[in-house]
């Protein structure tokens, strides 16, 4: 889900014109990202406290390295749990 207009101006204010995962002042007229602290896949949060004003690069960073294989793990979990596997590479041999 995205932020509501209201949360970014607030977060915006928040980090007084500096990315508040690496601490750089923004260029006037940078592109601003805001990501979820806690991704939307597990919190379904969209509070001013879990909304970030992140740079593009630390905001890929924190999506690519962290939020992604975490919830790619969390699915693989929630998939054992459920009893579903995903077909086996070997075929079963015939016994004869």
């Amino acid at each position: 889900m995205k932020f509501t207009l209201a949360t970014k101006l607030a977060a915006n204010k928040r980090a007084d014109g500096r990315c508040e995962m690496c601490n750089s002042p923004f260029k006037t007229g940078a592109a601003r990202e805001y990501d979820h602290r806690n991704p939307d896949y597990f919190s379904n949060d969209n509070s001013l406290e879990n909304c970030v004003v992140a740079c593009i690069p630390c905001h890929d960073g924190k999506t690519y390295k962290s939020d992604i294989p975490a919830i790619a793990k969390s699915r693989r979990i929630q998939a054992r749990e459920a009893g579903l596997r995903k077909p086996s590479r070997w075929p079963k041999r015939s016994v004869r």
